[in-house]
């Protein structure tokens, strides 16, 4: 998968994952919030969220209340859980660790002028406070979150900020990033992917292995 980003205008970065190592942050926060109804009920929603990175966790909490507890679930407590679960996670993906390269990488993008954006499944508000409170704001155009999906947030930005699709990359580790970036047949980078035969382990390989200029 040869490319210079050269030919490209405009970046779209996912956070978890891909920016910031906090996957096993919020896998350990939702295990912790089903851990009331067993090894068994963890085990799925650990496994799920797992595979499914770029779902919200709204959309993951009526998920897991329907098809592993058998229950409906109403707003308000839907909004309970999103409240517990930021609880649990901000102040840790706050400290998380930097995936390896990225901010040479965002720091090369921004030298060449190019536009950079994030999409994230993280409620709006949240990942820009993350961003801003990390020191991360300066590189980015625009931040989008949840309650809109990554597709809609995708054609949201590109069409906001005119641009061409064939001129844009996406940098993702889920199934739903992929299919965000395939929905206006821009090309998709996997980092840190969940199938790891798949794309680059972080941008220290991504950057050793390409020509970025």
């Amino acid at each position: 998968m040869k490319f210079k980003i050269d030919k490209y205008e405009a970046f779209f970065f996912d956070f978890d994952g891909v920016i910031v190592d906090s996957v096993n942050i919020k896998t350990d926060a939702f295990a912790e919030l089903y851990k009331p109804f067993g090894e068994e009920v963890i085990s799925k929603v650990v496994s799920h969220h797992v595979s499914h990175g770029g779902m919200n966790r709204f959309e993951k909490f009526r998920y897991y209340h329907e098809n592993f507890l058998n229950k409906k679930i109403s707003e308000s407590e839907v909004i309970e859980l999103a409240q517990n679960f930021s609880a649990l996670v901000v102040s840790k993906v706050l400290n998380a660790p930097f995936i390896n390269g990225i901010l040479e990488f965002l720091k090369l993008l921004k030298k060449e002028n190019k536009e950079i954006f994030v999409i994230s499944a993280t409620p709006e508000d949240e990942i820009k406070r993350i961003i801003e409170k990390r020191r991360l704001d300066r590189y980015f155009a625009d931040i989008k979150g949840s309650p809109a999906s990554k597709k809609e947030n995708l054609k949201c930005l590109v069409e906001n900020h005119r641009l061409d699709p064939s001129e844009c990359l996406y940098f993702g580790d889920s199934e739903q990033d992929l299919d965000a970036a395939s929905s206006l047949k821009i090309t998709f980078i996997p980092i840190n992917f969940h199938d790891k035969n798949i794309g680059y382990s972080d941008f220290e390989a991504l950057m050793n292995t390409q020509k970025m200029l």
